[in-house]
């Protein structure tokens, strides 16, 4: 059994514990479950944020017996775990706080099943893994419990990993994610910075073709220069905030973030923030056009003069012949700020099926062409539960990309195109219609000849038919 599928089978018993105890809200059973996962973590790495006081030390947890046990869970514990989160999480003021054992009689039932987990990962397992042991528990327990199709801003993680290489993050950036989401890909992009600091011979490909790192290895005192304001993050919606804050502490990145719960679509704030950052990435699936061009005008208004940024969009978007989207694509490709458009396979988007493209923002590009892709193969398949095959498509696309070339294989197609073309075609952005179509050259059959061979097979289906009808 592999360290994910025994996080799996952990993540259905303790689902099934909650329900056979009464508790049905996901999001209570979530922020109940990770505070084991947050305690152990501060256990492993930060002994001494306990002051000296060993009663919260996972390994004296233990030997408690159940009613000791829920009375330090119910009267002591919520008020440490909120004074070490205001320090661990910065920006963030409150907190969703854990079930109580008046209202879930599994606590200690849960405790000792988390336990039981971490006593039987081998930790060696954890090289294989993109992502420490404390944050592969909380990937499992998001995509097993269905967080993920409750944000419509949840990207695949092999998509998160190519949008920061795509504007090329690096360490002297000013980096801005609105709409955060659970945080992939925020932590996607601080681990893109983080590689530009660690020894090549600690590097090595991972699943997906990309640079990673091993993370037996703390590498955080490699980020003592890093700027204070390296990663800004925005979220709206409160408890996304935090599971975000979360998710970097578990995968042991607790520097220099600043996660903070506001209104990326408050024009004011955008006002605030003009040409604050050199790099932008986000995703906005919204259903109403309108709200997508406001994002994307917030954006530009953001971005440094020398600035870039990586915006997912539904596709619908690029060809949508509503007159405001339209009139507002003119703009774009009048400004000369579109770089590139990348169209993505379905299935990109957790929770949904709808086509999304990539759009590559320049605040000073001085080309007049915009490099089209269609990106036919993400690496993984298309159907059902979506499975990594064979191809690595996307670093060859990061490749490409910044050397404009051009393609046409089986992984994708991408070619320049003229930014006067583009508006002379309606401002039109989807690929498509940019495409050049070879025709197919048919060999000429002589009509006299495919009549003769008519003839013959009518010959021998009357003659099956006689003998069909002595049989009978």
């Amino acid at each position: 059994m592999t360290i994910r599928e025994r996080v799996n089978e952990y993540a259905k018993t303790v689902y099934q514990l909650f329900w056979q105890k009464g508790v049905t809200d996901v999001m209570k059973m979530l922020v109940t479950t990770l505070d084991f996962i947050y305690l152990k973590r501060k256990t492993d790495t930060d002994p001494y944020a306990f002051n000296g006081d060993d009663t919260f030390l996972w390994g004296n947890l233990c030997l408690y017996d159940k009613i000791p046990f829920e009375e330090i869970y119910t009267y002591k514990l919520d008020s440490f775990y909120f004074k070490q989160k205001k320090y661990d999480f910065m920006g963030l003021e409150n907190f969703p706080s854990s079930l109580t054992v008046h209202e879930f009689s599994g606590i200690y039932e849960l405790f000792h099943l988390t336990d039981e987990l971490f006593k039987n990962i081998d930790q060696m397992d954890v090289k294989e893994q993109d992502v420490t042991l404390h944050g592969l528990i909380f990937e499992e327990l998001v995509d097993s419990w269905g967080i993920l199709k409750q944000t419509r801003y949840s990207l695949s993680k092999h998509i998160a990993k190519l949008l920061p290489l795509l504007v090329d993050v690096r360490d002297n950036d000013s980096i801005y994610i609105p709409n955060g989401g659970i945080g992939e890909l925020p932590l996607c992009t601080f681990r893109q910075v983080q590689l530009k600091k660690i020894p090549n011979q600690n590097l090595k490909d991972d699943i997906d073709g990309f640079t990673t790192f091993d993370n037996q290895i703390d590498y955080m005192h490699s980020l003592d220069r890093f700027p204070t304001k390296l990663l800004s993050v925005d979220e709206k919606n409160k408890f996304f905030a935090y599971l975000c804050a979360m998710n970097f502490f578990l995968n042991g990145v607790n520097l220099q973030i600043h996660i903070e719960n506001v209104d990326f679509w408050n024009q004011s704030y955008a006002k605030k923030q003009k040409g604050k950052f050199t790099k932008i990435l986000s995703c906005f699936i919204e259903k109403e056009s309108a709200v997508r061009i406001l994002g994307i005008r917030s954006i530009l208004e953001m971005l440094a003069p020398n600035g870039k940024a990586a915006v997912v969009v539904p596709e619908s978007f690029l060809f949508s012949r509503d007159s405001k989207t339209t009139e507002f694509r003119r703009s774009l490709l009048q400004e000369n700020h579109i770089d590139a458009v990348i169209s993505l396979p379905k299935g990109v988007l957790l929770g949904t099926n709808v086509k999304t493209s990539i759009l590559l923002f320049s605040k000073d590009k001085t080309t007049g062409n915009i490099w089209f892709c269609d990106l036919l193969n993400d690496g993984y398949s298309k159907v059902g539960r979506r499975q990594r095959n064979a191809d690595f498509p996307l670093p060859k696309l990061v490749n490409n990309y910044r050397n404009r070339w051009e393609e046409n294989t089986n992984l994708m197609y991408s070619a320049q195109v003229s930014v006067d073309e583009a508006m002379a075609n309606n401002s039109l952005l989807a690929i498509n219609y940019y495409k050049e179509i070879e025709p197919v050259m048919k060999e000429f059959v002589d009509p006299y000849e495919t009549l003769k061979d008519l003839l013959v097979l009518e010959e021998k289906i009357k003659t099956g038919l006689d003998e069909l009808y002595k049989m009978l």
